[in-house]
């Protein structure tokens, strides 16, 4: 499922954050996993604020304990982080402020804070935030399908029929002029390490992108026929 990081997406849809930054120092494990709805957000930060540190990722019960921990803190489940920024940009509590201000607007965020006057005198210099367990692939399927096609999809993050239906009216085809759906299907192939020739990701579906496209529908077992329609939109969402 697309609600906690996969393997292969640390490094190519995260290119700044390697898992084990997210590691619980007490039992050496990530639980269940590393939400994306919380990379999503830390991602977006450190691409604007450069050198993005993580404190604290994924916790067991028995690390949370040991370090004052709530007991129903996120980090318990792979959704809260706490970090700063190695640049400084936090040493300054208006600065921080600003920072908590901002991530409150970003998508999917449940709740964030940092120190104030002392408030959280734990945190020092640091952020935190937690993040709610969203597919966010399926989010992002279909937000892309709405401003493509005007498809006006709920964004639930639930691969549904109407999803699906709006997936297969729409599909992809070698040619087919939808830059902003074809940019979608080549960031996907692309973050799978799959080689989308000289021009790379540009939104055009050309004869590289078809038979970059060809080849990951063989290695899932989907037919072959370079089309992406809800059969292989539904595989790149969660597999």
């Amino acid at each position: 499922m697309s609600r906690y990081v996969r393997d292969w997406e640390w490094g190519t849809k995260y290119p700044n954050f390697r898992k084990n930054e997210f590691i619980c120092p007490n039992c050496k494990s990530y639980g269940n996993g590393i939400a994306s709805s919380l990379l999503d957000v830390l991602q977006d930060l450190r691409d604007k604020y450069g050198n993005l540190i993580i404190t604290s990722g994924y916790r067991c019960n028995n690390w949370n304990k040991r370090v004052g921990g709530a007991t129903n803190s996120w980090h318990l489940t792979g959704q809260a982080s706490d970090f700063y920024f190695g640049s400084g940009i936090l040493q300054n509590q208006n600065k921080r402020i600003n920072v908590v201000n901002e991530i409150k607007k970003m998508k999917n965020v449940h709740y964030t804070y940092c120190n104030v006057n002392g408030n959280h005198p734990n945190m020092g210099t640091a952020i935190h935030v937690d993040c709610y367990l969203v597919d966010t692939d399926v989010v992002e399927l279909q937000s892309v399908l709405n401003g493509q096609y005007n498809c006006n999809l709920a964004i639930d993050g639930s691969f549904g029929d109407l999803t699906a239906y709006a997936c297969n009216k729409n599909y992809l085809f070698k040619g087919k002029n939808a830059p902003i759906h074809i940019t979608w299907l080549q960031k996907q192939l692309a973050w799978r390490g799959y080689d989308l020739g000289k021009y790379g990701i540009d939104g055009q579906f050309g004869n590289d992108t078809q038979k970059a496209l060809k080849q990951f529908q063989k290695d899932h077992n989907i037919e072959s026929d370079g089309l992406c329609g809800k059969i292989t939109s539904k595989a790149l969402v969660f597999e």
